[in-house]
């Protein structure tokens, strides 16, 4: 079956937004960043956890809408290995997104990741780290688990700095559940003035600003989704393959820093692209725009 429903999204919009969202996706799927430090500093010793609604929106081939409830958790420990300040991070996370779809809409209810994470950070001089990391784990519709639906999702980062204000990231990110399996990436933070922030990373790209001691506002680019393998039989010719979902949403962020090791962080806007892509089976879905909202609590142990 070959299909290519489409949305009513500027491509101009789509082609602004694109680029910045593919490094959004790289970086948060590898790093597991709490802000825009140092590659792996969100993995020591944390956990997370964040519920997410998303609108419905309409498919316009399908006549019909579809809404996105997610629910994350994740934990995460590190400890030093050897005497050159390396470090190892061993953690485990899941995933759900319970989608909620008119009849005749070809969408799976669920979809769903429990994934191991393990990565290393080698210091390599005063300027250059190096961070390898990796999520071995099941990625599916939730229907039934099978060997088809195990993913190994790995990257390699490199960051450079060499002033406290300012820090870049390079690196390259390999995922086969993914439309594009390897992605290069460039991240940046950059703290140019008191109180502001530019971050091109996880889990944000935009502009940052300091309320005052414990508030922190936030306004940019987000990311939802990843790739899934799909066992149940959604539409004719349609089944045993791949979804890439991914929504690239406008937002603003308020966080709160209950304490130096708890911090609460609300979400809101718009995505302004929804795309259900089973690039396997040349079928794809693309939904209009809804607003979302979402609240997350990160801690520190």
């Amino acid at each position: 079956m070959s299909c290519r429903a489409t949305s009513g999204m500027t491509p101009r919009l789509t082609t602004i937004l694109g680029p910045l969202a593919a490094v959004a996706i790289a970086l948060s799927s590898a790093s597991g960043q709490s802000g825009g430090g140092a590659p792996g500093s969100g993995l020591a010793n944390s956990f997370s956890f964040t519920i997410d609604s998303a609108g419905s929106s309409d498919f316009e081939s399908f006549n019909g809408d579809a809404s996105v409830t997610t629910w994350a958790a994740s934990v995460s420990h590190s400890f030093a290995h050897g005497k050159q300040g390396d470090r190892v991070f061993l953690g485990a996370e899941t995933k759900r997104h319970d989608i909620s779809a008119s009849a005749g809409v070809p969408l799976p209810d669920t979809l769903e990741s429990w994934a191991i994470t393990a990565a290393y950070l080698k210091p390599i001089s005063r300027e250059w780290s190096v961070f390898v990391s990796t999520k071995p784990g099941v990625y599916h519709d939730g229907s039934k688990v099978s060997s088809d639906a195990i993913n190994v999702p790995i990257s390699v980062f490199a960051r450079y700095s060499t002033q406290p204000e300012l820090a870049w990231t390079f690196g390259i990110m390999g995922d086969f559940f993914n439309q594009n399996p390897v992605i290069p990436v460039v991240g940046v933070d950059w703290r140019f003035a008191p109180g502001w922030r530019f971050n091109v990373g996880f889990p944000w790209v935009g502009l940052g600003y300091e309320l005052g001691a414990n508030w922190e506002i936030r306004g940019g680019v987000q990311i939802q989704g990843g790739g899934y393998w799909v066992e149940q039989r959604v539409a004719p010719g349609v089944r045993g393959t791949i979804i890439d979902y991914r929504e690239i949403r406008v937002a603003i962020d308020l966080v709160h820093q209950l304490s130096p090791a708890l911090e609460l962080q609300f979400s809101a806007g718009a995505n302004v692209d929804r795309n259900f892509d089973y690039f396997d089976s040349n079928f794809e879905l693309k939904g209009e725009s809804a607003g979302f909202f979402s609240v997350s609590v990160r801690g520190k142990f």
